[in-house]
């Protein structure tokens, strides 16, 4: 797959950023679990790294479950929730070994209008 331009993924990282609620986000390849870019905010003491490489193997099992099941969907989303945290893993479809984590405050965070907003931004991620 081509490379994506890295104009783009800082915009469309930054995009992603302004979501309410967001802690920060990140471009990760899937295979590795290896940060490409990130965008977080200064007041929030975030292992982006962690989650990637966590979030990583995530997805792998995701996509292995639903081609053992037959499924002819690819994978879009995952949502993670935890009492005070959620993560969004978004895959990419253009670029298939890519996704962008999203890390969100569950009390100050809309996840229905998060989901929505960041799947529209990631949408430039071609």
């Amino acid at each position: 797959a081509p490379l994506i331009d890295p104009r783009l993924v800082s915009r469309t990282l930054a995009q992603v950023l302004a979501i309410d609620g967001l802690l920060g986000c990140a471009l990760i390849d899937s295979d590795t679990g290896q940060v490409l870019a990130r965008e977080t905010r200064e007041d929030q003491p975030l292992d982006i790294a962690a989650a990637a490489h966590d979030s990583a193997p995530l997805l792998r099992a995701h996509r292995e479950a639903a081609r053992r099941m037959g499924l002819p969907d690819a994978v879009d989303e995952i949502v993670v929730t935890g009492r005070t945290h959620q993560q969004i893993v978004r895959a990419l479809h253009h670029h298939p070994a890519l996704f962008v984590l999203a890390l969100l405050d569950r009390q100050r965070a809309n996840q229905a209008l998060a989901r929505f907003k960041l799947a529209d931004a990631v949408k430039s991620l071609v």
